[in-house]
Protein backbone atom coordinates (compact mmCIF):
# COMPACT_ATOMS: atom_id res chain seq x y z
CA UNK A 1 0.00 0.00 0.00
CA UNK A 2 1.39 3.56 -0.89
CA UNK A 3 1.55 6.23 1.79
CA UNK A 4 -1.28 8.30 -0.13
CA UNK A 5 -3.26 5.22 -0.31
CA UNK A 6 -3.10 4.76 3.69
CA UNK A 7 -3.59 8.74 4.31
CA UNK A 8 -7.17 8.48 2.61
CA UNK A 9 -8.36 5.36 3.89
CA UNK A 10 -7.44 5.36 7.60
CA UNK A 11 -8.08 2.57 9.48
CA UNK A 12 -10.28 2.10 12.81
CA UNK A 13 -7.43 2.19 14.93
CA UNK A 14 -5.53 4.92 13.36
CA UNK A 15 -8.83 6.81 13.26
CA UNK A 16 -9.58 6.08 17.21
CA UNK A 17 -5.79 6.86 17.86
CA UNK A 18 -6.54 10.35 16.37
CA UNK A 19 -9.20 11.12 18.24
CA UNK A 20 -8.37 10.38 21.53
CA UNK A 21 -5.45 12.28 20.78
CA UNK A 22 -7.35 15.26 19.37
CA UNK A 23 -9.44 14.97 22.64
CA UNK A 24 -7.34 13.71 25.09
CA UNK A 25 -8.27 16.61 27.75
CA UNK A 26 -11.81 15.01 27.60
CA UNK A 27 -11.12 11.70 27.38
CA UNK A 28 -8.76 11.96 30.59
CA UNK A 29 -11.33 14.05 32.51
CA UNK A 30 -13.75 11.14 31.27
CA UNK A 31 -11.91 8.11 32.44
CA UNK A 32 -11.25 9.92 35.79
CA UNK A 33 -15.29 10.80 36.51
CA UNK A 34 -15.78 6.74 35.30
CA UNK A 35 -13.08 5.92 38.01
CA UNK A 36 -14.94 8.28 40.64
CA UNK A 37 -18.04 6.71 40.18
CA UNK A 38 -16.56 3.29 40.61
CA UNK A 39 -15.05 4.04 43.80
CA UNK A 40 -18.26 5.84 44.94
CA UNK A 41 -20.28 2.84 43.94
CA UNK A 42 -18.13 0.14 45.44
CA UNK A 43 -18.46 2.10 48.44
CA UNK A 44 -22.17 2.53 48.46
CA UNK A 45 -22.51 -1.26 47.83
CA UNK A 46 -24.12 -4.08 49.61
CA UNK A 47 -21.56 -6.37 51.27
CA UNK A 48 -21.09 -9.53 48.91
CA UNK A 49 -21.38 -12.54 50.77
CA UNK A 50 -21.47 -16.42 49.78
CA UNK A 51 -24.03 -18.03 51.26
CA UNK A 52 -24.09 -21.46 52.18
CA UNK A 53 -25.60 -24.08 50.04
CA UNK A 54 -27.97 -24.88 53.13
CA UNK A 55 -29.69 -21.84 53.37
CA UNK A 56 -29.44 -19.99 49.85
CA UNK A 57 -32.20 -18.78 48.03
CA UNK A 58 -30.54 -19.05 44.71
CA UNK A 59 -33.24 -20.98 41.75
CA UNK A 60 -30.54 -23.70 41.18
CA UNK A 61 -30.71 -24.58 44.77
CA UNK A 62 -34.51 -24.64 44.99
CA UNK A 63 -34.11 -27.07 41.73
CA UNK A 64 -31.46 -28.96 43.67
CA UNK A 65 -33.56 -29.56 46.46
CA UNK A 66 -36.76 -30.15 44.96
CA UNK A 67 -34.93 -32.61 42.61
CA UNK A 68 -33.62 -34.63 45.68
CA UNK A 69 -37.77 -34.31 47.63
CA UNK A 70 -39.22 -35.78 44.02
CA UNK A 71 -36.75 -38.68 42.82
CA UNK A 72 -34.75 -39.87 46.01
CA UNK A 73 -37.12 -39.58 49.47
CA UNK A 74 -35.43 -40.67 52.27
CA UNK A 75 -32.31 -41.62 50.99
CA UNK A 76 -29.07 -39.20 50.69
CA UNK A 77 -28.91 -37.51 47.61
CA UNK A 78 -26.30 -38.26 44.57
CA UNK A 79 -24.84 -36.52 41.97
CA UNK A 80 -26.83 -38.26 39.58
CA UNK A 81 -29.75 -40.20 38.22
CA UNK A 82 -30.73 -42.40 35.70
CA UNK A 83 -33.95 -41.81 33.69
CA UNK A 84 -35.87 -44.54 31.37
CA UNK A 85 -37.62 -44.58 28.80
CA UNK A 86 -40.16 -47.14 27.74
CA UNK A 87 -42.39 -47.13 24.47
CA UNK A 88 -45.11 -50.02 23.62
CA UNK A 89 -44.67 -48.77 19.70
CA UNK A 90 -40.75 -48.22 19.43
CA UNK A 91 -37.53 -50.45 20.19
CA UNK A 92 -34.29 -49.09 20.98
CA UNK A 93 -32.98 -50.76 17.61
CA UNK A 94 -35.47 -48.62 15.45
CA UNK A 95 -34.32 -45.39 13.42
CA UNK A 96 -35.30 -42.07 14.74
Amino acid sequence: MSSSTAASHPTIFEAWGRLVYRWRWAVLVGYALLLGLSVFALTRGGALTSGSPGSSSMEAFRARKLRNQELSPGQPSGTFFLLIFSSKDHTATDPA
